[in-house]
């Protein structure tokens, strides 16, 4: 896994002074571009935090290995500067760009929990 990060699908992740393992995957959509995932730890000789994204239409989980790469340098307190010299290369680009994280304002409210109906009988609520 630590090779997926330094030689891989998630090489655009890297982070200097941090080794991460993981593993980056591709959920196909019919409806549109495919989703991808990544999941990741770190120090990987000794993981002290593991952190796993999906982003929906990523394409592939190289998209999403920097998310988590940084999510990782923030938790173990990796400077700002060092972690937001990530790139990444989507599949069909030649060259790379910066990757940034969007940052909502605190007014956006969370998405709403919509539950799923999974015709399993529950108990009744008090």
């Amino acid at each position: 896994m630590i090779a997926v990060v330094e030689q891989g699908t998630a090489r655009g992740s890297r982070i200097a002074n941090l080794t991460i393992a993981g593993k980056t995957a591709t959920a196909q959509n019919p409806h549109g571009l495919d989703h991808g995932w990544f999941i990741g730890f770190a120090p990987a000789d000794k993981p002290e935090i593991v952190v796993g994204a999906i982003v929906e239409f990523a394409r592939h989980g190289t998209a999403v290995a920097p998310l988590v790469s940084r999510a990782i340098a923030h938790y173990l307190g990796i400077d700002e500067q060092t972690a937001s010299q990530l790139r990444v290369t989507l599949p069909n680009d030649s060259a790379p760009a910066p990757f940034q994280i969007p940052v909502l304002p605190d007014t956006v409210p969370p998405p709403p929990v919509i539950p799923v109906d999974t015709g399993v009988a529950r108990p009744p609520t008090r």
